[in-house]
């Protein structure tokens, strides 16, 4: 299931759809929703097209650190599946649209700014 669970972060990240991932691997969106929910195992040969598809390096999807070490550090992304799709849709397309700015200065500015908005709701 953590497979499952990167290979949908990685396509939502990469802004793909199924459908669009399936037709990089030459599978059906089904196939690839099977595999993000864990109903279906991923072969290693799978994964690899996987892997090439969302260009990433199969150690990534057998990467020691847990989901809930993510969530303990404060300066780490993860993705819940307690969130409801519109809001992990909205999460990471916000981290898709970060990634974009190559301006190390507009990117800490972007950082404070939301940092600060966050804690401020805290109070």
């Amino acid at each position: 299931m953590e497979i499952g669970r990167k290979i949908k972060e990685l396509r939502l990240i990469r802004g793909m759809s199924q459908s669009d991932l399936g037709r990089k691997v030459g599978i059906t969106f089904q196939q690839i929703q099977k595999y993000e929910k864990g109903t279906n195992r991923v072969l290693v040969s799978r994964l690899y097209d996987l892997a090439e598809a969302l260009s990433i390096d199969i150690p990534y999807f057998f990467s020691e650190i847990s989901t809930e070490a993510l969530c303990e550090s404060s300066d780490r992304f993860q993705h819940s599946n307690d969130e409801s799709d519109a809001e992990s849709k909205e999460i990471l397309g916000l981290v898709r649209e970060y990634q974009k700015i190559k301006n190390k200065k507009l990117r800490s500015a972007v950082y404070s700014l939301i940092k600060s908005l966050s804690s401020s709701q805290d109070q």
